[in-house]
């Protein structure tokens, strides 16, 4: 290509930086957050047709993060950074989500323990005596129990 003339995918990769760093993954199709991750291992190689190829053979994202280094190797334009750059993402989420879990899970234990305690407090007897009997109100043809602190 003679210098200075515009090839139609110029600026594609920019512009999937930008809308990830505006928007986060939201409105990005799956083939989108592949192509995304394999361009950061492929310098000046149109990505998306690779990652097109990768999810119609795995099914889902997810497919294609579980897959194995070797089933990776059979999609045409993966090879070993890309299968790297894949394979990190996922052991990193699996490490967030896992270090996360153990925060909600002890967090959860935490304000359970405290709304338990707090019940407790609430239902205790505030200024009533340890000594209470029950007593029967005369005055009417039925007898009523009540309680009665000392």
């Amino acid at each position: 290509m003679a210098k200075g003339t515009a090839h139609k995918g110029d600026g594609h990769r920019k512009r999937l930086r930008e809308k990830f760093l505006s928007a986060g993954l939201s409105g990005f199709h799956d083939y989108e957050v592949i192509e995304l991750l394999l361009t950061l291992a492929t310098p000046r190689k149109d990505c998306k047709e690779t990652a097109k190829a990768a999810l119609k053979h795995f099914k889902t994202l997810q497919g294609v993060f579980e897959a194995s280094p070797e089933d990776l190797c059979t999609i045409s334009g993966l090879g070993p950074n890309n299968i790297i750059g894949l394979r990190l993402i996922k052991a990193a989420a699996d490490r967030y989500l896992e270090k996360k879990s153990w925060i909600v899970t002890r967090s959860a234990i935490r304000k359970s323990f405290s709304i338990f305690s707090s019940s407790r407090f609430a239902t205790t007897p505030r200024n009533v005596s340890s000594r209470c009997s029950w007593t029967r109100k005369t005055g009417s043809s039925k007898s009523i129990p009540s309680l009665k602190a000392h």
